[in-house]
């Protein structure tokens, strides 16, 4: 039965494949997109005292969590050492808020804060979970090749 379904559908297929027809004329230029220039310094410099603001002692947990959250839209070596703080802080939702951040900026340094959370923070060898979350966000730097 199967055999019959197969040779019906490969008698159904057609000889030739089907030609792709280009979206741009040969005789248009290209359209060249934007590149991104990320952050300003600016930008860089205000996002950098927010976070040293936020991680001061007795402040709170909700200002810091905003703080680490809005700093994922600056992309910047500056900022991840910023949020060097974050990792090193007592509350476990900030530790993994954090994390989640630099595991995604697309910065050297942000790779290199994480790397240097894993070696030295003793917290991971008690905390499974903790442990998980540093090798998630050091993963999401790999490269696929």
């Amino acid at each position: 039965m199967l055999c019959t379904l197969l040779l019906t559908c490969l008698a159904l297929t057609p000889t030739t494949p089907p030609v792709a027809t280009p979206l741009v004329s040969l005789h248009q230029d290209p359209v060249e997109e934007p590149e991104d220039q990320g952050p300003t310094e600016d930008e860089i410099d205000a996002m950098v005292e927010r976070l040293e603001a936020a991680f001061k002692p007795k402040v709170e947990i909700a200002v810091k969590l905003e703080a680490v959250k809005a700093a994922a839209d600056v992309p910047a070596d500056d900022v991840a050492k910023a949020l060097r703080d974050g990792l090193e802080d007592d509350e476990h939702d900030i530790v993994n808020a954090t994390l989640g951040v630099l595991a995604k900026m697309p910065v050297d340094e942000a790779l290199d804060e994480l790397v240097r959370f894993h070696k030295k923070d003793r917290r991971l060898k008690k905390e499974d979970e903790l442990l998980a979350n540093s090798f998630k966000a050091i993963a999401w730097h790999g490269d696929a090749d």
